[in-house]
């Protein structure tokens, strides 16, 4: 699962950029936000070769452990400003 959407990279340039969830940083069921670790790289392709990626995000958003957290993760990060066309990839 992931998503592109044009951006800025960590450099300043303005791309198209295919993002992922790498990792949880916070996951509970007590009340307590979930923080999600994206990562950007210039395509999948580049994910899938080992390149270093070119943009990150942390985000929080309150979780519903009765479902998928990865889509909610995803679901959050539409939310996000910029994110609201990113695109299946």
């Amino acid at each position: 699962m992931a998503v592109t959407v044009k951006g800025e990279t960590d450099f300043g340039e303005e791309r198209e950029l295919y993002w992922r969830l790498n990792n949880f940083e916070q996951l509970a069921n007590h009340g307590v936000k979930a923080v999600a670790r994206f990562r950007a790289f210039a395509s999948e392709e580049a994910f899938r070769s080992g390149k270093h990626f070119m943009a990150e995000k942390l985000i929080e958003f309150d979780v519903n452990t009765k479902k998928p957290v990865w889509s909610q993760a995803y679901a959050a990060l539409r939310l996000e400003p910029g994110f609201k066309d990113a695109t299946p990839a």
